[in-house]
């Protein structure tokens, strides 16, 4: 597992000695220099450009809309651009994404795990679930967009709201962000099942009907996932759960906590690997050893 967002910039920043952060918001129509004059050569002049700064600066923002105007050719320019930055500095998607919950979800998916970019930029003005899916995960790095440079910005993000300017208000829930490291801390190190649902026809509980419901397919299934979250390092497992199946997950050695059901995740709950088995053997066989010369000894010091 990777370190935080937040303990990669700051070990970037320290072994560059920079806090400087390079934009890569490159217009071919704009460009000055002649011999860059379609997309092969921007490609080339802009990995000539990370190449003689990576040394200087802690992390490039490339700005999507440069690379999205040219379609699916552009978009495979900032996969090589990513690409070659590489782990030589930090990455941050200058995309300003930001929707309702699973559509900032998959925006987030794209940015993280598609692009392999460490962070991007959020235009946060549809609340906190716009933002929750860009931090679940401590790896990744999201920055709010609060007050800007541009003309038009009066328009908004000046407005008097009980008592402060909206801009404020965004850079206060930025800082509650950063104080709790996520907005909702149960999530932090958990891994996290929006349902659980078991399809087939209604049964009565009790009946003897074999059809699918109460036939332990529901902790079969909790089981893989409690699997899968030991697997993968995480030490609890956190369940979006409706009040009316509360008593359910309860039953399976879960604790509501806020709107989550919570399980914590021990290894001694689950099935013992082979390499365990084998050192768990190997302590018995020297103990049992021991314990009979022990006892050979104690016999020879009274008998012989």
């Amino acid at each position: 597992m990777k370190y935080s967002y937040y303990q990669r910039l700051k070990n970037m920043c320290d072994a560059k000695n920079s806090y400087l952060c390079i934009g890569l918001d490159f217009d071919l129509d704009k460009m000055k220099n002649k011999n860059v004059k379609d997309l092969v050569s921007l490609e080339s002049f802009i990995k000539d450009v990370i190449d003689s700064t990576y040394d200087l600066c802690a992390a490039y923002k490339p700005n999507f809309a440069f690379f999205e105007k040219y379609g699916p050719s552009g978009m495979s320019l900032l996969e090589n651009v990513v690409e070659h930055i590489d782990s030589r500095s930090i990455t941050i998607a200058d995309a300003k994404r930001g929707d309702i919950g699973n559509t900032s979800a998959c925006y987030a998916q794209s940015v993280f795990e598609h692009y392999n970019f460490d962070a991007v930029t959020i235009a946060p003005y549809m609340g906190t679930d716009s933002i929750i899916p860009f931090i679940e995960n401590s790896e990744n790095g999201a920055y709010l967009l609060c007050l800007t440079s541009n003309t038009s910005a009066m328009d908004f993000q000046y407005k008097n709201s009980n008592g402060s300017m909206l801009y404020e208000d965004v850079a206060k829930l930025a800082s509650k962000i950063n104080n709790d490291n996520l907005v909702y801390p149960i999530l932090r190190n958990s891994s996290h099942i929006r349902e659980l649902h078991v399809y087939g026809s209604i049964v009565k509980h009790g009946s003897s009907d074999k059809k699918v419901q109460h036939q332990g397919f529901g902790k079969k299934m909790l089981k893989v996932a409690e699997d899968i979250t030991l697997e993968n390092g995480y030490s609890k497992i956190s369940i979006i759960s409706g009040v009316g199946v509360r008593e359910y997950y309860q039953k399976n050695g879960y604790i509501l906590i806020d709107n989550y059901m919570v399980k914590h995740m021990y290894r001694s709950n689950y099935d013992t690997t082979i390499s365990e088995l084998f050192i768990y053997m190997c302590l018995l066989i020297i103990i049992t050893a021991a314990y009979h010369n022990f006892i050979t000894l104690i016999y020879d010091r009274m008998f012989m």
